[in-house]
């Protein structure tokens, strides 16, 4: 490891540590928006975010809605022009193609213009005059030739920035659909994959489960959020690790997980779901660079069917309340609704 990534990962987890201390004493969650507020702020916050912070007050249920507000004024609508000066480069592109196009057919049109009057000049000529007339034709020909090969580099090149926009919007979509901790979906990347999936009757019969991470906040406050991240990374890790390539993992909430599983049904779903509890439970957390046992970390897991035509609120209602009952029965267990 180099040691610019080691300077970068020491002062990312000093940042990190003022951030989550700060909200801490502001009594606010350290949700994926407060956070992000707050490591901006510590990181390289511009003055106005800044300043923005420093006239937050009141309760912490204000604070909170303060926050809120500022990642939407400084954090999502930096995102928003990220995704304005994408679409200003595909029309950037598209006009400057369109605009080679019709050149090129204008000179097209003018060359066979040219033809048109050339033609008679061919049959009623002869000498020097009909030499001329095949030596204009010859020049006028090459001239088109030009122009055709000048077309074909420029639309090459177009072909190249076109392939570039295509990865850098689905790099874009990407990172907008996935849950920057753990890498699995976000809410938006599980709504998007959900509609793909559900009207497709190939993919039924389908189940869910919602999962949540027993005890996590008590985890959280012995250990702090650092490791607790590193436990949710684990988590995620390890549930995408051991369904199908097909299945869909999302993280729903704070330490809460939601998977859709096609083509399965919820026996075989709950199946599924005890196979990754015992793999969470398996897991080993020690502390960084000791061989200290962190203790434990378990999930209650709640699986439902999803029928066809039903809506994602609907389903995952029902294994809301499975997940429930799993909770009610001591944890690190599974329950189907």
């Amino acid at each position: 490891m180099s040691l610019t990534i080691k300077d970068n990962i020491k002062e990312s987890g000093h940042i990190s540590r003022q951030a989550l201390s700060w909200l801490r004493d502001l009594g606010v969650p350290a949700d994926p928006i407060c956070y992000h507020v707050a490591y901006s702020l510590f990181g390289s916050a511009n003055p106005d975010l800044k300043q923005r912070v420093e006239q937050l007050e009141g309760t912490s249920d204000e604070v909170y809605e303060g926050l809120q507000q500022i990642y939407q004024d400084f954090i999502s609508s930096q995102l928003e022009l990220n995704l304005r000066q994408f679409s200003r480069k595909i029309d950037n592109l598209a006009n400057q193609t369109l605009y080679e196009v019709t050149d090129t057919q204008d000179h097209l049109k003018a060359y066979s213009g040219t033809l048109e009057e050339i033609q008679p000049l061919l049959s009623t000529t002869s000498g020097d005059t009909k030499i001329n007339v095949i030596s204009l034709l010859i020049s006028e020909t090459e001239k088109v030739h030009k122009k055709a090969e000048i077309l074909e580099k420029k639309l090459n090149k177009a072909t190249l920035e076109i392939k570039a926009l295509q990865n850098e919007h689905l790099e874009f979509k990407d990172k907008a659909n996935r849950d920057s901790l753990t890498q699995v979906l976000n809410r938006a990347g599980l709504e998007n994959a959900f509609e793909e999936i559900a009207e497709e009757s190939v993919n039924y019969p389908m189940a869910i489960m919602l999962a949540d991470i027993d005890h996590f906040k008590k985890f959280n406050d012995e250990h702090g959020h650092l490791i607790g991240d590193n436990v949710l990374k684990l988590v995620a890790k390890t549930l995408k690790k051991y369904v199908k390539r097909n299945d869909i993992v999302a993280r729903f909430g704070g330490e809460e997980f939601l998977l859709l599983l096609p083509n399965t049904n919820k026996s075989n779903a709950a199946i599924v779901a005890d196979s990754l509890r015992k793999k969470i439970q398996a897991l080993q957390v020690k502390k960084k660079n000791s061989d200290q046992y962190l203790g434990q970390i378990t999930i209650s897991i709640g699986v439902s069917d999803f029928a066809a035509g039903e809506s994602l609120t609907e389903a995952i209602d029902k294994a809301d309340k499975a997940l429930y009952r799993s909770k009610n029965s001591g944890r690190n267990c599974v329950n189907t609704g």
